[in-house]
């Protein structure tokens, strides 16, 4: 077999144990992953089959797989931060993934505006616009860091503005 044949029967096996045994399907998609030429398309493709069967804990720990084997790959760390933060809700565990992405590639605007939105949900207002003004300087096209930005901005403004006088 060649390694896209193989890739694709460790996939199959994987959805078919999704439903049965969430350990023997990490297990076999987690081979995919380990010679997959194109293991961002792949986790992707595999993560809608994990949402479809309401699995998303146990694809949290396939992405732990995934990232030791694939570890300069931040899109994996960022998937798994936004899967953690989403569906585990560990807000402090996603902040410490898309800090990973982050270091390994800190030139994407999204990561930051996507960490900033878990410091949101934290409510540390101030520590989320830091991260949304640091994704506009990266990428000043980025419309959602734009908006987020601008939202914070309203917060902190409504905050101060309603906070008690002295």
């Amino acid at each position: 077999l060649q390694n896209s044949q193989k890739i694709e029967a460790y996939k199959l096996i994987g959805k078919f144990y999704l439903g049965r045994s969430k350990e023997k399907a990490n297990e076999y998609y987690s081979k995919a992953m380990k010679i997959s030429d194109s293991p961002v398309k792949d986790i992707y493709e595999i993560q809608r089959q994990y949402q479809s069967k309401d699995s998303m804990l146990s694809f949290i720990d396939l992405l732990e797989v995934v990232k030791r084997t694939n570890p300069g790959l931040s899109e994996i760390y960022a998937l798994q931060a936004e899967t953690i933060s989403e569906y585990k809700k560990d807000l402090t565990n996603a902040i410490t993934v898309y800090s990973d992405a982050i270091l390994l590639d800190p030139y994407r605007s999204d990561y930051y505006t996507a960490i900033g939105l878990v410091y949101y949900k934290k409510k540390s207002y101030n520590k989320a616009l830091k991260l949304f003004s640091r994704a506009t300087k990266i990428n000043p096209m980025d419309a959602t860091a734009f908006y987020n930005k601008a939202c914070m901005n309203s917060i902190l403004g409504c905050l101060l503005y309603t906070s008690p006088s002295p």
